[in-house]
């Protein structure tokens, strides 16, 4: 039997290799086609361009996210330009019965292969503690190095063995026992969830005296299972338990046909069920339609509207993890039955949003939990080295006791202290702890994250000690320290963008601040402290050390970018942090707008480099208000000579579309308001309604008899060219008077 599970192997990347691979994959696929399957069985990940095959299906590391909730019979990752963690941990969920992963290496050694990160502009380049780890890890759990061609030959003519015997389902009787006992509690899940269904939705629609108020609010049900549990085929076996009597329709929300597979597979299996579409369904006379995220079907009524229709409505979301938490919470708004199937390990799409932001705002809800794999036998090799590779929280029951009790006796001081990148590598306490403390901060923390930590040379992670024990940790990203000044000019006009550098480019060209560009700055990516330690001041204390670091590193100003909540807004205001930047857009994920905050450090240094930001954001301000609520400022926010040189500056940049429109909307703002400016224009002119009256763009497209967005951008340019004209003669005390 032990053969019959997951295994990975290390593989030499030439010809010989590749050719044997090529062979044993051809002959399985032969075997597949003719057992009358069509299902790809090979995954190959490569950055390389390839020839496409039968039975195999190619993509670039990048791109591993899509076969989420896919089964191949063997994944074939090229790894000569390095691992990326989000790759690794993608694959290894969709792996079948008896399959394997092979690591395709240039080296027998794989802590010698590059970092697969791509580096911030102007970073050395460093070795891949990553790599290390990785080497680490595989070393314990035994992997085989298939160095050569007649090892991997005999290693696949077995592997291919099993993959027929799967394929044909002529198994060992231990491997179907073992089988048929997690089919067997993955069928009783799907009976207890749909007799909880049919009972909740028969009393919702008859009202009976008898039902308890809880059990009509609690249909909300969460089905938490590890990949390869069979949690997407158990939605399928649910909707051919529902009543039809109290149930009418079922949308089941998926992120793509692939990934829906498993879905489908299922509602075939039920001899009850007329498959109408690729994508429709009749099974019991319960309409059933996959539907994605965002199909206009979904929120098309009101939560107040369609009673009947919705009250016999059950929606099933596949992977709901991976979805943003403001979707989750509007579905619950517009519907009363719903199933929430997900993993929960923290490297979804949103990671933890979903059990740290999205459960606790459910009043009531049923969860059912599946463990025992389907797809492949437990103790899993490839498991085993995820979880002590990734080391993701265990289950959401037991997620906030984990992280409370991740207390390190450690030879620290209290307060707080720099990690080196070498003990995290080599400690796994001190690793599992730090990574905990991130996937709490953030919904949206991924393997990648600790990859980052382990060889991005400009990102650094500090922790805060109390009693011997940590307390909580600050991820800091180094930006800025630029010295080429064409590069900054560039960069702060638009012309030009680097790689990493990314809240302090957004700042410089949101603002054309080129100088911002060449301070030291540190952006905290990620402050988190420990639940049981929350609410006792410790954020506070550690904004505080970090400030008092930043002074002795010469560090000129320190930011941070976050869903801009009012409660953390309060917190970072709190410690003495200023927003310096807020957005209209609210993000699909966060559900709120994002704010930049910051602090300066060194102030006789970025003085002029502050107040010049400063005087900007509250143009921003006054901008977005008349956006947002129609309210113009009365504020004289003209600033000095240098803010009005800088205001024309914008218009020129953007007249020369070396600007965007969004970034330069605020300064065409100002520039009308000025009362030497402003007596240029009319009241039709489309400057004077767009930005004195706030009309809506759409409304001015339309007056204007316009094709679209970029006919409107033209008429725009046309008309601040024109009146740049009218004004090039006014002084500098003339654009300093009083805005009207």
């Amino acid at each position: 039997m032990k053969s019959f599970k997951r295994q990975i192997n290390l593989v030499l990347n030439t010809e010989a290799h590749l050719a044997i691979i090529h062979e044993q994959c051809h002959e399985l696929v032969q075997f597949n086609t003719q057992a009358g399957s069509k299902d790809k069985l090979i995954l190959w990940i490569t950055e390389q361009p390839v020839t496409p095959l039968p039975g195999f299906k190619h993509i670039a590391p990048k791109h591993a996210r899509q076969i989420l909730g896919q089964e191949y019979a063997l994944v074939v990752y090229d790894i000569s330009l390095g691992i990326r963690a989000n790759t690794l941990y993608s694959v290894m969920g969709c792996i079948h019965l008896g399959g394997r992963l092979i690591l395709l290496t240039p080296y027998t050694d794989i802590s010698l292969l590059p970092s697969a990160l791509p580096q911030s502009f102007d970073t050395d380049v460093q070795p891949s503690r990553f790599n290390q780890l990785i080497a680490q890890e595989l070393s314990h759990i035994g992997v085989n190095y298939l160095c050569e061609p007649d090892d991997l030959h005999d290693a696949l003519l077995l592997w291919q063995k099993h993959q027929q015997a799967r394929i044909t389902r002529i198994l060992p009787f231990e491997v179907n026992s073992l089988l048929a006992a997690a089919k067997s509690k993955q069928q009783m899940h799907a009976h207890t969830i749909a007799r909880q269904l049919n009972t909740t939705m028969f009393n919702l629609i008859y009202q009976q005296k008898s039902a308890i108020p809880n059990d009509i609010l609690a249909n909300f049900h969460v089905l938490i299972a590890e990949r390869g549990r069979g949690k997407s085929y158990l939605l399928g076996m649910v909707c051919g338990l529902v009543n039809q009597a109290y149930c009418h329709h079922i949308f089941i929300v998926t992120q793509s046909d692939e990934a829906s597979k498993a879905i489908r597979k299922s509602l075939n299996a039920n001899e009850h069920s007329t498959p109408l579409s690729d994508r429709s369904f009749l099974t019991n006379g319960i309409n059933i339609v996959l539907v994605a995220p965002d199909d206009p079907r979904l929120f098309t009524h009101g939560p107040e509207l369609n009673h009947d229709e919705v009250s016999k409505t059950l929606i099933m979301v596949d992977e709901a993890a991976s979805l943003p938490v403001q979707w989750l919470l509007n579905l619950t708004e517009h519907y009363q039955h719903i199933i929430f199937a997900t993993t929960i390990s923290g490297y979804e799409n949103n990671g933890l949003g979903f059990s740290l932001s999205f459960l606790p705002r459910l009043a009531n809800y049923h969860q059912h939990e599946l463990d025992n794999p389907i797809r492949f036998l437990s103790p899993c090799p490839i498991e085993q080295f995820t979880t002590a590779l990734l080391q993701p929280p265990s289950t959401m029951n037991t997620l906030s006791a984990d992280l409370a009790s991740q207390e390190l006796n450690l030879s620290y001081t209290d307060g707080l202290h720099f990690v080196d990148k070498n003990d995290m590598t080599t400690n796994k306490q001190l690793r599992k702890a730090i990574m905990n403390c991130l996937m709490i901060a953030h919904y949206q923390t991924s393997p990648d994250d600790l990859q980052r930590l382990l060889d991005a040379p400009d990102m650094h992670c500090y922790i805060y000690i109390n009693d011997q024990h940590i307390v909580g940790c600050v991820w800091i990203m180094l930006e800025g320290c630029f010295t080429n000044a064409q590069l900054c000019n560039d960069i702060a006009c638009g012309t030009r963008r680097v790689t990493g550098h990314l809240s302090v480019q957004q700042l410089a060209y949101t603002y054309g601040a080129p100088e911002l560009l060449k301070k030291s700055i540190w952006r905290i990516n990620r402050i988190a402290v420990l639940p049981r330690n929350q609410n006792l001041g410790y954020g506070s204390q550690m904004l505080n050390a970090i400030y008092a670091e930043a002074k002795t590193q010469h560090i000129d100003l320190i930011t941070s970018a976050f869903g801009a909540s009012p409660v953390l807004l309060r917190f970072w205001q709190k410690n003495q942090f200023t927003p310096i930047k807020q957005g209209l857009q609210v993000n699909s994920v966060s559900g709120r707008v994002t704010a930049i905050v910051a602090r300066s450090v060194q102030h006789n240094a970025i003085k002029d480099l502050w107040q010049h930001i400063q005087c900007n954001y509250s143009l921003l301000q006054a901008w977005n208000a008349l956006v947002s609520n129609g309210k113009i400022s009365t504020e004289d926010d003209s600033g000095n000579e240098h803010e009005s040189e800088h205001t024309i500056n914008m218009l020129h940049e953007f007249i020369h579309n070396k600007r965007s429109l969004d970034y330069v909307d605020m300064y065409i703002y100002k520039f009308i308001h000025i009362d030497q400016v402003g007596s240029h224009i009319t009241q039709s002119n489309i400057l004077w309604q767009r930005y004195h009256d706030g009309v809506v763009i759409e409304a001015l497209i339309k007056e204007y008899n316009l094709s679209g967005k970029n006919e409107y951008i033209s008429k725009i340019k046309e008309a601040v060219r024109g009146l740049l004209s009218k004004t090039s003669n006014l002084t500098a005390e003339q654009f300093d008077n009083k805005v009207i």
